[in-house]
């Protein structure tokens, strides 16, 4: 009788890790916490933050970094006026790229709006540059 529960538990723990180690390869899960992200740190102000989640940013001269803070400070005072972010759907295009749809809630009003997301070396980026 005690082996068949402690079967029954091994059983158990061995499917909880196959689940939550799958989950964390989820690269749709990815993509939506990293736009999540770079809404919530845009909305802050936090343009350092934001700026590491951003395509490009990594092997970027001092001039290029300079004119994606200078945007990036732009966007946040608009995003400041953001309610509430949702991530709606993230389509993968293929293995680095996707688009993803957010519902941005501004002044009560709910819009989608598609950002696009591509994959670097250091993980998932928002590419806000529109090429």
């Amino acid at each position: 009788m005690f082996r068949k529960k402690l079967l029954i538990l091994a059983v158990i723990c061995l499917v909880t890790l196959f689940i939550t180690t799958g989950c964390s390869d989820n690269p749709e899960k990815q993509i939506a916490d990293v736009v999540e992200s770079f809404y919530d740190t845009m909305k802050k102000g936090d343009i350092d933050q934001a700026l590491t989640l951003t395509k490009g940013t990594s092997g970027a001269t001092k001039e290029e970094i300079q004119a994606a803070k200078e945007i990036l400070t732009l966007a946040s005072t608009m995003a400041k006026s953001i309610e509430k972010t949702v991530v709606k759907q993230v389509k993968l295009i293929d293995t680095n790229n996707a688009t993803v749809t957010v519902e941005l809630q501004i002044a009560g009003k709910k819009k989608d709006t598609q950002i696009k997301a591509v994959k670097e070396e250091t993980g998932w980026k928002v590419d806000f540059t529109g090429k």
